[in-house]
C-alpha cells in the first residue's frame, strides 16, 4: 500500500548533463529526513543534480513481501530517467526481500546505478560481533556500492556476505532542526552537565548491546554522583538516578543542550573504526563543549580538545568534563561556537549527500563495469588527515587503482 504524498520533489532545471536521483526511504512521510531533503535541494539549485525525489516505501505495517508498495519507484525512476537510486537507511526487520524489485530498477531504461546507505551501528550480534538484519544484506547483494557508517569489522562482514564494494559514509547532523539559534554567553547555565539518552538495556546478555547500555549506565551514575544537583539527565528509564528530569521531545535536545556548560554524549555502541552515530553532531551543534568517548578512528572526522574532548573510560570523561568546567564562561564560549561552525560546515546532512552524490557520480562516469574505479569522495575527513592513506582502512572492495590504494 502507498500512501498519499508519498513523493517529495525538488525540481529545477540545471543542465542536461546533470543526473537525477531518487531516494527511497522507509515510513510513509517523503521528509522524514529534512537534512537529506534540504541537502538535496542545494546540490539541485547549484546545478550537480537536474532533479531530485524522496519516495516513501509506507510504513512497516504497510509493507508486504512481493514489488507492489515498490510501483511508486519505478514510476518515477521512468518518468525521471533518473541515473542513480538511493536505498537510504534501508533496514528494519519487517521490510521485505528488495531483489526482485531492485531486478526490475536494473532492467529500466536509465540503467541507474543502485546505492545502499545505513543508519545504524549494527553491533548487536553474539558475543561482541556485528550483525545486520537480512533485508540489508538482501538489498546489498544487487546494490552497485554501499555505504556504512563504519568501518573496521563491520565492513568486513558487510563484503564477505555480499563481495560489493563498500565505502565509509559518517552519519551527519540535520542542519533543518539543530544549530539555527545564536549561542549566548552562559555566565550561569542551569545545570554543569547534561546527558541526553535513555536506559533501555536489552535483557539479552549474550548481545553487544546490552553490556554497552550497562556501560552507560554506569556512566550516568558517575557523572550524577560527581555533579549531584547540577547534572541534568534526560531520557526513559532512569528511575532513581538523581539528576534525571524525565523524558524530551527530540525537537528540544538542544534547547537542552544550551542550558548545560557541558553535554556528554555517553557510550557508542559499536567499537567498529570510525563509528558516530548522529548524536555527536547534532549536540556539537548547539554551540555547548561535547565530550564522548574515544572509538578508533573518529579524532579523523574531529579534533580532540577543539571540535570535542575525548576520552577512553568512565573515570577520564568525568575528568574531561571537570577540565571544560574548569575554563571560563567565555573560553566555553570561543570553545562551543568554534566547533559548532566546523561541524555545521563539514559534517551535516547536506554534507554527507554531497558526498555521496560525489562518489556516485564518479562511479557512473568511471563505468560500473571497469576494473578500477576513482577513489570515494572522503571530505568528510580532517583537512590534515590524507585521504590516500585512509582508503583502505575507509574502504572494502573498491576497485582502486594501485597508486590510489597505496600509502
Amino acid at each position: 500500500m502507498v500512501h498519499p504524498r508519498t513523493t517529495a520533489s525538488i525540481w529545477q532545471a540545471p543542465p542536461d548533463s546533470a543526473p537525477d536521483v531518487v531516494f527511497v526511504v522507509r515510513g510513509r512521510n517523503p521528509n522524514a529526513h529534512p537534512g537529506v531533503v534540504a541537502g538535496l535541494e542545494t546540490l539541485v539549485g547549484e546545478g550537480v543534480l537536474r532533479g531530485a525525489t524522496t519516495v516513501a516505501l509506507g510504513d512497516d505495517s504497510d509493507v508486504r513481501p512481493g514489488i507492489s508498495s515498490w510501483h511508486r519507484v519505478f514510476e518515477e525512476v521512468r518518468e525521471r530517467d533518473s541515473e542513480y537510486v538511493v536505498l537510504h537507511h534501508f533496514h528494519s526487520r519487517r521490510l521485505p526481500d528488495a531483489r526482485p524489485a531492485l531486478e526490475q530498477l536494473r532492467g529500466l531504461p536509465s540503467r541507474p546505478l543502485i546505492a545502499l546507505t545505513c543508519g545504524d551501528a549494527f553491533y548487536n550480534g553474539l558475543f561482541f560481533r556485528p550483525a545486520f538484519p537480512p533485508m540489508f544484506l538482501q538489498a546489498a547483494q544487487l546494490s552497485d556500492v554501499v555505504f556504512l557508517t563504519s568501518m573496521g569489522d563491520v565492513a568486513d562482514l558487510v563484503q564477505q556476505k555480499v563481495e560489493r564494494p563498500v565505502a565509509l559514509l559518517p552519519l551527519g547532523a540535520c542542519q533543518v532542526r539543530f544549530g539555527k539559534a545564536g549561542r549566548p554567553v552562559l555566565t550561569r547555565p542551569d545545570f554543569k552537565v547534561v546527558f541526553i539518552g535513555s536506559n533501555n538495556r536489552p535483557r539479552n546478555p549474550a548481545k553487544g548491546y546490552h553490556w554497552y547500555a550497562r556501560k552507560r549506565e554506569r556512566l550516568v551514575r558517575a557523572l550524577s554522583q560527581r555533579f549531584g544537583e547540577d547534572f541534568g539527565l534526560f531520557g526513559y528509564g532512569w528511575h532513581g538516578v538523581p539528576g534525571w528530569r524525565g523524558p524530551i521531545p527530540f525537537s528540544e535536545q538542544e534547547a537542552v543542550c544550551r542550558q548545560s556548560a557541558v553535554v556528554v554524549g555517553g557510550v557508542p555502541f559499536s567499537p567498529a573504526r570510525y563509528y558516530l552515530s548522529n548524536r555527536p553532531f547534532n549536540q556539537i551543534l548547539s554551540g555547548t563543549p561535547f565530550v564522548d568517548m574515544y572509538v578508533e578512528g573518529v579524532d579523523t572526522l574531529l579534533r580532540d580538545g577543539e571540535h570535542w574532548h575525548l576520552a577512553p573510560t568512565i573515570a577520564d570523561v568525568v575528568e574531561r568534563c571537570e577540565e571544560v568546567l574548569g575554563l571560563t564562561p567565555d573560553e566555553r564560549h570561543e570553545l562551543g561556537v568554534a566547533a559548532s561552525s566546523f561541524v555545521a560546515e563539514r559534517h551535516t546532512d547536506a554534507a554527507r549527500c554531497r558526498s555521496l552524490i560525489a562518489t556516485l557520480m564518479a562511479v557512473r562516469q568511471a563505468g560500473s563495469g571497469e576494473d578500477v574505479w576513482p577513489a570515494p569522495d572522503l571530505s568528510f575527513f580532517l583537512p590534515e588527515v590524507d585521504p590516500v592513506a585512509e582508503l583502505p582502512r575507509a574502504t572494502r572492495g573498491w576497485r582502486l587503482s594501485a597508486a590510489a590504494g597505496s600509502s
